[in-house]
């Protein structure tokens, strides 16, 4: 009797221990299974799966720890010792694990497993078409041959499968059970009480800002705290600065030491609070730092290994970076870098692009403005694929740089920016707020929940050591 080993980044593993413990993977699954009962290649996963589906027909809910009832009952119906011990060893290779996503909740995300699933099943069902075509083929019966062939169809689970509305409780029930997985809190009152669930998985958001108006910084500042809550994040840039640069400035962030000094010695204005009475403007107060030489390469590499080690575990990949020439790629080589790091068993999380303006078209689209609704529309569809956080960052139009706020109308060469995002996030500031290292915040479009454009999230900022939000008031 041979029993399939499972590794920790078995595929199969990871669909069973979802079906065992998450209600919406079991229920997306249990919707789809087969009279036959087989979708996974192994006799051992199929039986586990059964019992999963069983229970959940029945009771509607995944089994959890009831799948040890199920195996007691299946053991005991006369199977041989050697049998139920070898069930038993692969029960056990897969009950470490459910325990820990049973009693942390700490599992994969439910859609990555549910897309797992579907390119799985179809996969071992196309290779069973395969081996009974050969087998017909072998036999010389081309027609029954070209029958299996023609009757071939990919398996589909969740997005894209079909869903018969008023029949399947279990897709009703998880459209309202289903609450957006924040990817990024700040840890301060009023920064979360702004954002919301708007820095969740499946939104596009966009940052929009004058030129030179703080889109990097803001955009790298989201990329560390998507570290700092633990995601894995891709950072894409497109050209606005070079690798290099980039790392300094993040480095830079990290150490809280300028990687560049106007003058020697050099005194920084920290922010330690920021405060807001009524109606009237911020108020920050400072401490000084002063450097007398730059952040040297060794001190940066330090730095960064202390916020790895604080934020990271043993042997984990946060955050990759992937610079191109302006101009050089579009959202479909975007994601063939996304697919690539997935096929490496690095998924990210957030995916980050600075900036959106500087994508190359994708089919030779001659006019400018279907060049970016091309390419923005590309980007939703990556979005919702991949089911990550996708922010990135776009210029406002020239009359963005009189304007006391920005809104929606604010967009530079084509409107339809605004049909393909979640929630377009504005950068403010005036000249008096520059000086006061202040800038403002405001939702220019949000969809699906109630924002004013003149409603402000202020941040004070300490640009000299690449940190746009330091601290927060509203």
């Amino acid at each position: 009797m041979r029993v399939q080993t499972y590794g920790n980044g078995n595929i199969d593993r990871e669909i069973l221990i979802s079906m065992v413990v998450d209600a919406r993977v079991l229920g997306a699954i249990a919707a789809k299974w087969p009279e036959d009962g087989r979708l996974f290649a192994s006799d051992w996963a199929n039986t586990v799966a059964r019992w999963c589906v069983k229970h959940h027909r029945d009771y509607g809910k995944p089994p959890r720890k009831s799948i040890r009832g199920y195996f007691d009952r299946w053991a005991e119906r006369g199977r041989d010792k050697e049998e139920v011990t070898a069930m038993e060893n692969f029960l056990a290779a897969l009950s470490g694990q459910y325990d820990q996503y049973d009693r942390n909740g700490d599992g994969p995300d439910p859609q990555y497993v549910i897309d797992l699933a579907r390119d799985r099943f179809t996969a071992v069902r196309m290779q069973d078409s395969i081996e009974k075509l050969k087998a017909q083929l072998d036999r010389g019966d081309v027609a029954k041959a070209e029958e299996i062939w023609n009757s071939f169809r990919r398996v589909d689970v969740g997005t894209g499968a079909g869903v018969d509305l008023l029949t399947e409780k279990q897709a009703v029930r998880t459209a309202f059970e289903t609450k957006s997985e924040v990817l990024i809190k700040f840890g301060d009152p009023y920064a979360d009480a702004f954002f919301g669930d708007a820095l969740s998985r499946d939104e596009f958001i966009v940052v929009t800002a004058k030129e030179k108006g703080g889109k990097s910084f803001t955009l790298q500042e989201i990329a560390l705290r998507g570290v700092e809550n633990k995601r894995n994040v891709a950072f894409f840039e497109l050209g606005d600065q070079s690798q290099n640069q980039i790392i300094r400035r993040i480095a830079a962030r990290i150490a809280r030491h300028p990687h560049k000094l106007t003058q020697s010695p050099q005194t920084v204005s920290w922010p330690t609070s920021i405060t807001r009475n009524g109606n009237g403007p911020p108020e920050v107060q400072f401490e000084d730092l002063t450097f007398t030489e730059p952040l040297s390469a060794d001190a940066a590499v330090k730095a960064v290994r202390r916020f790895g080690k604080k934020w990271m575990g043993f042997g984990e990949s946060r955050l990759r970076l992937s610079c191109h020439p302006a101009s050089s790629v579009n959202a479909p080589q975007i994601e063939a870098v996304l697919e690539d790091w997935a096929r490496d068993g690095w998924r990210s999380d957030i995916v980050i692009i600075d900036y959106l303006d500087l994508m190359s078209p994708i089919n030779g689209t001659a006019d400018t403005r279907d060049q970016i609704n091309a390419n923005w529309k590309a980007l939703r569809g990556i979005n919702l694929k991949w089911h990550v956080l996708l922010v990135g960052g776009t210029q406002a139009n020239r009359a963005s740089y009189e304007a006391e706020y920005l809104t929606r109308d604010n967009f530079s060469e084509d409107k339809r920016k605004n049909a393909h995002v979640t929630g377009m996030l504005g950068i403010n500031q005036t000249d008096d707020e520059a000086v006061a290292q202040i800038v403002r915040y405001n939702w220019m479009l949000l969809r699906d929940l109630p924002f004013t454009n003149e409603t402000y999230l202020y941040a004070a900022t300490c640009l000299a050591v690449a940190n746009p939000m330091v601290c927060f008031t509203m």
